[in-house]
């Protein structure tokens, strides 16, 4: 966001987001809200089940978006699992979105979408053990 910013203006960077949040709504399912975090990340709070159908709908918020030229980073929270306030749902989101941020330039987006929850990997932890 900031290169268009910065190169057209903040009128035109609004319209990249009004469009882009046009895409989102339309791409998102049910139950299911995408806020803008700031620059080019958002979080997806939902209440889809399982954490494979999430990962899917991130990859395919991924995938509109990518197909109107722009890139955005999504992190994920599921409500009630991984909390049942706002915040606690952010702070997921957010945690989520900051771990791919910090693996992005070493794997696929398919890879980074499947990346396990603290919770999965806890349970895969307690099931070697």
């Amino acid at each position: 966001m900031r290169e268009i910013n910065d190169a057209e203006g903040h009128a035109v960077g609004n319209d990249v987001l009004r469009h882009a949040g046009d895409i989102l709504s339309r791409t998102s399912e049910g139950d299911t809200q995408v806020a803008r975090v700031g620059g080019d990340e958002f979080a997806v709070i939902t209440l889809l089940p399982g954490s494979d159908t999430v990962r899917a709908l991130c990859s395919r918020l991924t995938s509109a978006v990518a197909d109107e030229g722009m890139s955005m980073s999504f992190g994920w929270a599921v409500c009630p699992r991984d909390g049942e306030t706002s915040l606690l749902l952010f702070r997921a989101a957010d945690e989520r979105l900051y771990a791919q941020k910090l693996i992005r330039s070493r794997l696929t987006v398919a890879e980074v979408v499947a990346i396990p929850t603290q919770a999965e990997r806890l349970a895969m932890h307690s099931r070697i053990a």
